[in-house]
């Protein structure tokens, strides 16, 4: 037929062949077509058209492992488009399929589970959904071994009572290679940053 004519050909595009192999009844390659059409879209910087082919491949697999990385592939598409409040739901839609597929056997890594969180929480803020963002943020904070004030009052004191902190150890620090850091530190500093970064 000619889905298996046009994927003999050499070098192939992905887009092309996508609707004549999901006509031809296999939704699973179709669904490896919009994937891979959406990984060059989205390195051609077509954030936009790598968004609905990730979508297209989310419907066309239906259930089963791995649609967790696809889903978040899709939400990342979004926010590179710009579409933050999209990709906020967008993460918060990878995190659900990632969380139930652990019963599939395709379990979510925790670090990615908390990326996923994270970026859930940024987009959120970043849409002006300040309830839903500060909500997740909340979450994530947690997860990190940190508090979020719970007033403007308690953040000004908190924030004063930082500098004092920092004025009295000094400013003055020793270069230390990368790999001679403490990693929950470092994830809690880029925690921080992501969420001054969102509030701004």
């Amino acid at each position: 037929n000619l889905a298996q004519a046009l994927r003999g050909m050499p070098d192939p595009e992905d887009r092309l062949l996508l609707g004549h192999v999901a006509e031809a009844g296999d939704a699973a390659g179709a669904a490896l077509l919009a994937e891979g059409a959406a990984r060059s879209a989205a390195e051609g910087l077509a954030f936009h058209l790598a968004a609905e082919l990730y979508q297209q491949s989310l419907r066309l697999v239906g259930g089963g492992a791995g649609r967790w990385r696809v889903a978040s592939h899709r939400a990342a598409a979004l926010s590179e488009a710009g579409r933050e409040g999209e990709a906020a739901e967008a993460f918060d839609y990878a995190l659900q399929l990632g969380r139930a597929s652990r019963a599939d056997g395709d379990p979510l890594p925790t670090l990615e589970e908390r990326e996923l969180e994270q970026r859930a929480a940024d987009a959120y803020l970043r849409s002006g959904r300040l309830g839903d963002g500060l909500g997740r943020l909340a979450e994530v904070v947690a997860h990190v071994d940190l508090g979020m004030p719970a007033s403007p009052l308690g953040a000004l004191g908190a924030i004063g009572w930082a500098r004092v902190r920092l004025r009295l150890r000094g400013f003055k620090f020793k270069p230390v290679d990368a790999s001679a850091l403490d990693v929950a530190a470092v994830r809690r500093a880029d925690t921080c940053w992501d969420a001054a970064v969102g509030l701004c």
